[in-house]
């Protein structure tokens, strides 16, 4: 949408330097006046100058408001021939005679596991309706439900709004989705992934994924680190130029692009059932509504510094498979699109054990109180853990292992974190400590230095 405050600001701009200048014709009479009664003298170059100045300006106001009224024009144009495009590049939806259309996805049992809430998604769909664009449109034209977008407190399935996101790049003809003040134009995925064509294995890709990521994007965002046995991708965002300042939507954007970084990982290696999941790093604190996460399962470490994804060492020495022809991004994207749907279906059994790790990471308690804080008998929270091939005390064993980690790696005290953690004294704390990970806290932390 073209804001009137674009043109206000253009003629405003206009009348400034009109007035500072007495606009050109005044401006050329000022410039011949002097001239006759100083020759070439200093005044009369500094009016000259002026009316260049004046010039000039007038033209770039021009060139701007005109550019405003084209980037206008092609959004609106663009939208009514992206059906010829889309089918190319993004799968079919369940299409407009589908028995889900005009059904609200969030009530009939079709939606479920891996969502996203539309609260943190809005920001971007906001976007795209101040700049003239109809998601109605969008979401009819991928065969989803017409009502889809009507709840803001409502959820749609991750899969959909990747989906979603696809058609509103090709409409702003920036792979950012206008997220960034460092636009993207169409085809850069794929110039990215000609790159990953000579590589053999999926540690080559990723230090490669890395490289061309920073080159395009302006910074050394995204770093590739091998230590203790692990292979890290780790992105450091505090410095991206982001167009938007929402810190939910920050956090949830980032969040996904971990998401489809895995997913393009199982794509390059053509893991059918993908490579095995990472362990994860995020900025945000625990926040059981972000349903998104439930792709990693339960292998999260909250408050973190930077977006972390650490692989077992092992896994970068997988081959690359590399089809004929490279890599597409058309073939990329359906893959994402595909393993998101794949976790939908995958997630649920999780719920329990998620909701169990989610309270003790706020504060130790026991089984009693866990179950009580998650409206249920204590009998029915462990059978509901024994069908998901886990038990309390697992879940607990697990978030201690991974809170004490990260307790250490943050500077805590070891007499802090055993506190914390709810050991009676330091050398319990140490002593479980040294039967999970094989040595003592001190000496974690003088081999960590």
């Amino acid at each position: 949408m073209l804001y009137k405050g674009d043109l206000y600001w253009n003629v405003y701009w206009y009348v400034s330097w009109s007035g500072g200048n007495k606009g050109i014709v005044s401006g050329r009479l000022e410039a011949t006046e002097l001239k006759r009664e100083n020759g070439t003298g200093f005044q009369a170059k500094k009016a000259t100058l002026n009316t260049w100045l004046f010039s000039f300006s007038v033209i770039f106001c021009i060139f701007k408001t005109i550019r405003l009224y084209c980037c206008h024009f092609r959004s609106l144009v663009v939208a009514q021939i992206l059906a010829n495009i889309i089918p190319m590049t993004v799968p079919a939806g369940p299409g407009p005679d589908s028995k889900h259309d005009n059904v609200d996805l969030s009530e009939s049992g079709y939606s479920t596991g891996l969502e996203v809430s539309l609260e943190d998604v809005w920001p971007v769909f906001q976007m795209a309706i101040d700049a003239g664009i109809s998601l109605q449109d969008i979401v009819l034209r991928l065969g989803l439900a017409k009502n889809l977008l009507d709840k803001p407190e409502g959820y749609i399935l991750l899969a959909d709004y990747i989906r979603i996101l696809a058609e509103l790049s090709l409409i702003y003809f920036d792979e950012t989705c206008n997220l960034s003040e460092r636009p993207l134009i169409i085809g850069t995925t794929q110039f990215a992934l000609t790159h990953l064509n000579s590589c053999s294995t999926l540690r080559e890709a990723l230090y490669k994924v890395a490289e061309v990521s920073n080159l395009l994007n302006g910074g050394p965002y995204n770093k590739v680190k091998e230590a203790d046995g692990l292979l890290m991708f780790t992105t450091d965002d505090s410095r991206f130029p982001y167009l938007l300042e929402t810190q939910s939507f920050l956090f949830f954007g980032m969040e996904c692009v971990q998401i489809l970084m895995h997913g393009m990982l199982c794509h390059i290696t053509g893991f059918a059932d993908g490579v095995s999941k990472p362990s994860v790093s995020i900025k945000r604190s625990v926040d059981s509504s972000a349903r998104h996460l439930r792709f990693w399962n339960d292998r999260i470490r909250y408050n973190s510094s930077h977006y972390v994804l650490s692989y077992d060492a092992s896994v970068g020495d997988i081959p690359m498979q590399v089809p004929e022809g490279g890599f597409t991004a058309a073939a990329l994207f359906s893959s994402m699109v595909n393993l998101c749907k794949t976790a939908e279906t995958q997630t649920n059994s999780f719920m329990t054990k998620e909701k169990v790790r989610g309270v003790l990471l706020e504060r130790f308690k026991d089984q009693s109180e866990v179950a009580s804080q998650l409206g249920m008998s204590v009998a029915t929270m462990r059978r509901r853990l024994t069908e998901e091939e886990t038990s309390f005390r697992e879940v607990r064993q697990d978030v201690l292992q991974t809170q004490a980690i990260h307790l250490l790696d943050a500077g805590y005290h070891t007499d802090d974190v055993a506190e914390k953690l709810g050991f009676s004294d330091l050398r319990s704390f140490s002593r479980a400590f040294k039967s999970w990970y094989g040595s003592t806290p001190s000496e974690y932390r003088e081999r960590k230095g």
